[in-house]
């Protein structure tokens, strides 16, 4: 059985995707964590939980975006 979406098997993480993880994330910031999870075939929560072990920056959320000096208040 292979590890994948749903399957409860967890798949070790290397050097090798740690350092495309990194160049996904920094390199291309308009990429969400979804996007760069299908690029690497893993899950977004496995993306995001690693990015914050390996001490990548967050990123802001796809659902809220701030524009100083609009909105209601």
């Amino acid at each position: 059985m292979s590890g994948g979406r749903g399957s409860g098997v967890k798949r070790a993480w290397d050097d090798a995707q740690d350092a495309r993880l990194r160049d996904l994330w920094l390199a291309e910031p308009s990429l969400s964590a979804a996007a760069i999870a299908l690029r690497m075939a893993r899950t977004k929560s496995s993306i995001i939980g690693r990015a914050s072990r390996i001490g990548l920056p967050g990123r802001p959320s796809p659902l809220f975006e701030v524009h100083i000096g609009e909105g209601p208040f």
